[in-house]
């Protein structure tokens, strides 16, 4: 949970320092426009001010590399979840009075506490006095 915060916090963070950023570039050139426009431009100044504003949008925001890493953790731990959620479980219920044992298949997401709902759509409650072994599909 606390991961999924900070992802958030990080890509909000960089979108607002973008929307700064565009908001800076926007004022840069309306001055350019205002200065190129008004009574004391010339040609060569008006030149050196298109020359520099090409320039300067070739230039790549160290915010981009910041998203692109975000995205890159946000979807790594969401595939991490997806797979640790969708994990086969071996669960064993055995009732402790008179010593019968079942053995379920379960998806980790759909284990919780009063009980489960096994692999095939079936949901089994369980009792206070049930006891319950649990482990992975594929340790032997």
């Amino acid at each position: 949970m606390l991961g999924k915060l900070l992802v958030a916090l990080l890509v909000f963070a960089s979108l607002y320092g973008l929307w700064l950023k565009q908001q800076a570039s926007l004022k840069q050139r309306q001055e350019a426009e205002r200065r190129k426009t008004g009574p004391l431009a010339d040609d060569t100044f008006a030149d050196n001010t298109r020359a520099t504003a090409l320039t300067q949008g070739k230039k790549m925001s160290p915010l981009i590399p910041a998203l692109i890493f975000a995205l890159l953790i946000g979807s790594g731990y969401g595939l991490y979840h997806w797979r640790d959620q969708y994990q086969l479980l071996e669960v064993r219920v055995i009732q402790p009075l008179s010593g019968a044992e079942e053995i379920f298949w379960v998806y980790k997401k759909d284990l919780y506490e009063g009980g489960f709902t096994t692999r095939e759509g079936q949901r089994v409650r369980l009792a206070a006095s049930d006891r319950l072994q649990v482990r992975r599909a594929d340790q032997p």
